[in-house]
């Protein structure tokens, strides 16, 4: 969303590395605001970083051979991520 002087916040700003799809896509956010992770049709989890500016993807990675239905953090500290697929 935009900052108070009008200009756009960083924080928001997500390169994503290849289409998602708009079908079993699931996202989630770490319990401190920091990371955002994204689930796709074909298996693959895009971790973004919040905090670090314009070119926030940190980590792609194949999760599952199929679908990734649902990703989630630890609720305690985060420093887990879970992943569930078809």
């Amino acid at each position: 969303g935009p900052s108070s002087g009008g200009a756009t916040n960083p924080r928001w700003k997500v390169r994503v590395p290849e289409p998602l799809s708009r079908t079993h896509q699931s996202m989630a956010v770490s319990p401190d605001g920091r990371f955002l992770v994204a689930g796709s049709t074909n298996g693959t989890c895009y971790i973004w970083d919040w905090t670090s500016g314009e070119d926030n993807l940190v980590r792609v990675f194949k999760a599952h051979y199929r679908p990734v239905t649902c990703v989630a953090f630890d609720k305690d500290d985060g420093a887990t991520l879970f992943t569930a697929g078809e």
